[in-house]
């Protein structure tokens, strides 16, 4: 049964990270923890690379609601119980994934879970003529960036996708992750081993708890300092004519 739900509700489960299978287009925007949920697993296999929450209706057939990122009542584990089949709670969205994995181990979810990016201006932003979503995911730029650079043609599987250019790549490189989204840690981004970029003009940064989106809708960003201090960084190198 679906529940009723507010329209503000419902851009929300599209795009938080609790309550949406699609992790590229999730981020850290609250909770709806106003009536009973029940956690759905992840399936690597379908693509479905968490678990996330379904909404079901409130017992008075009110629709559902949604609490912002910033609201102080959001629900944690604990005192919650992260499983509702448990206790027939609504549930929780700020959870302990663990400790950060050893650079040698393959990339996965840690860290303590943030809320960070706010649903209104999110959906402020889908008028705006900035709108960062509807030009990548929208104009289908996402297939014209494989196609630059990487050639799956002699794999049989498209989904494989085999770098080629990368040998080619001198320019400066920061890569941003979040330690709740698709790029955990820095493993993630191996494929920066092989480009031509003087080690000093490569640097990673993963922002604890952000999702996918959140490192570009979060409030008070904690990748904004460290994107202007490495854009520093590479500005005094090139006056001072320093590696």
């Amino acid at each position: 049964m679906i529940a009723p739900l507010t329209s503000e509700t419902q851009v929300a489960l599209f795009l938080d990270n609790n309550t949406s299978p699609v992790a590229e287009l999730a981020g850290c925007f609250g909770f709806s923890d106003d009536g009973p949920n029940s956690l759905f697993p992840a399936i690597p296999s379908a693509g479905i690379l968490s678990s996330f929450y379904l909404l079901h209706p409130r017992a008075d057939g009110q629709p559902r609601h949604w609490k912002n990122y910033n609201d102080p009542t959001l629900p944690s584990c604990p005192p919650f119980n992260p499983d509702p089949a448990v206790d027939g709670g609504p549930g929780c969205m700020i959870k302990d994934l663990g400790p950060r994995p050893a650079p040698t181990d393959p990339p996965a979810r840690w860290g303590l879970e943030a809320q960070v990016s706010d649903l209104g201006d999110m959906i402020q932003s889908q008028f705006q003529p900035g709108n960062f979503l509807e030009w990548y995911f929208g104009t289908g730029r996402t297939h014209l960036d494989f196609q630059f650079g990487r050639d799956s043609s002699s794999l049989g599987d498209e989904s494989l996708l085999a770098v080629t250019q990368n040998a080619n790549v001198n320019v400066p490189v920061l890569c941003i992750g979040g330690s709740d989204g698709l790029a955990p840690t820095e493993a993630s981004f191996a494929d920066l081993a092989s480009i031509a970029t003087p080690a000093a003009d490569k640097q990673i940064f993963i922002a604890e708890g952000y999702a996918h989106l959140d490192v570009l809708t979060a409030r008070n960003n904690v990748a904004v300092p460290h994107i202007v201090s490495w854009m520093s960084q590479l500005l005094q190198r090139r006056l001072l004519g320093t590696p």
